[in-house]
């Protein structure tokens, strides 16, 4: 094996593998940290995260941070393939995610919101029913019926009516899914606009659709 031969494998066998090893888990819950910070618009010192295991070999980190919590799966070199917002709560609270008892006072419906019809080009990720599509648009109504629609690849396009059941601020809402134009729904979603309220920022959702899980999460890009 010659010189060149020999700084190939290197590069591209040994070294991810090194770096890989020189990761620790306060790595992976700084980079989640900052991530965080920046999606929910917080100073990062105020999020606590905490490396929770390994996901097909990715770092699983939780995040908790002004009321809220959710988790950052992240690659050996450092970068964030999946960011899960989950709403207000613990996240080691007992009720499932799509559990909604309709008697919660948690979830009655608030009418102190502002009401936009907002859409906005993006990316992410749709997976219902064992699928998992590109998401391409993200629209958010709040006027009479809150909605969100979610506009994906394939021509799949799916629309989740509800109430508004949380306000942070006049920017971010979470509305707990009654129905939608797929069939029976449950569940909720978290979405936040910019500050113009002019376009959607954020859009993270999760339940049961028809009796099957879904979730997703949308990003402005």
């Amino acid at each position: 094996m010659n010189t060149f031969q020999r700084i190939f494998v290197f590069f591209v066998v040994l070294f991810p593998a090194v770096l890989a090893v020189a990761q620790s888990d306060r790595d992976f819950e700084q980079t989640c940290r900052v991530e965080v910070s920046r999606r929910i618009d917080t100073d990062r010192n105020r999020v606590d995260a905490d490396m929770s295991g390994w996901d097909n070999g990715r770092a699983r980190v939780q995040w908790r941070g002004n009321g809220r919590n959710g988790y950052c799966l992240i690659d050996r070199r450092m970068k964030i393939v999946d960011f899960r917002d989950l709403g207000f709560g613990n996240p080691r609270d007992d009720r499932r995610d799509d559990d909604w008892d309709d008697r919660d006072n948690r979830w009655r419906p608030i009418s102190d919101y502002p009401r936009v019809a907002v859409d906005t080009d993006g990316h992410g990720t749709f997976n219902p029913d064992n699928q998992s599509l590109r998401i391409q648009r993200g629209y958010v109504n709040t006027r009479d019926t809150p909605s969100v629609t979610l506009r994906c690849e394939r021509n799949y396009r799916v629309t989740f009516r509800g109430d508004v059941v949380k306000a942070n601020g006049d920017r971010e809402f979470v509305m707990h899914i009654t129905s939608s134009d797929r069939g029976d729904a449950r569940g909720m979603v978290t979405f936040r606009l910019n500050a113009d309220r002019n376009e959607v920022e954020f859009i993270s959702v999760r339940g049961r659709l028809n009796g099957r899980r879904f979730d997703g999460t949308f990003d402005r890009n």
